[in-house]
Order: structure tokens, then C-alpha cells, then sequence
């Protein structure tokens, strides 16, 4: 899989609902991750997506973490609620990387 642009990416929204979301590296570089112009009458679904997009990076770094410690936890606890928590994350890191 090729790997995703690093983050953390940064949404530049629009008041009529247009964004840019991008990855800030400098004063002098950044690159562009998503652009949208305005097509949708739903601004702040608009603006909430675009945010929900830019916070992807984090997700996974945050999610991973999560899955670390309970693949740990799970070890020395036999709970469901650890094992299936920790099937949804593996799930998702699936997603995200495939």
C-alpha cells in the first residue's frame, strides 16, 4: 500500500462551504490533500466533513495506540468488551490502510 501523506493535515474552509484541506510541512510548503468547491446548500455539513477528514491522521496514530494497549489488556483480561473494542480498531486500521 502506498503510504498517506502525514499529517496533521489543516482544513481552510470557506464561508459558502468550499475547503482545502492540506498538509503544512513550512512557511513554504504544504500539500494539498482535498480540495471541494461549492456544491452543496449544507454548509456545515460541508465544513464538519472537511474537518472529520483533516483529523484522519490523528484517528489512526490515536487509534493504533488504542489497539496497543489492548492487545495488552487483553492478555491479562478476559473481558468481551476488550476483545470486540479491539476488533473495531483493528477493523478500522484495516480500513485505513488497505
Amino acid at each position: 500500500m502506498t503510504t498517506a501523506t502525514s499529517g496533521p493535515w489543516t482544513v481552510d474552509a470557506a464561508p459558502d462551504g468550499s475547503f482545502s484541506i492540506y498538509a503544512k510541512y513550512s512557511e513554504a510548503r504544504a500539500v494539498v490533500i482535498a480540495q471541494r468547491g461549492r456544491w452543496s446548500n449544507n454548509v456545515p455539513a460541508s465544513i464538519a466533513n472537511a474537518k472529520l477528514i483533516a483529523a484522519a491522521p490523528d484517528l489512526l496514530v490515536a487509534l493504533r495506540i488504542i489497539l496497543r494497549r489492548l492487545d495488552s489488556a487483553a492478555a491479562e483480561v478476559d473481558c468481551f468488551n476488550v476483545y470486540e473494542s479491539r476488533d473495531l480498531a483493528r477493523d478500522a486500521i484495516a480500513k485505513a490502510e488497505s
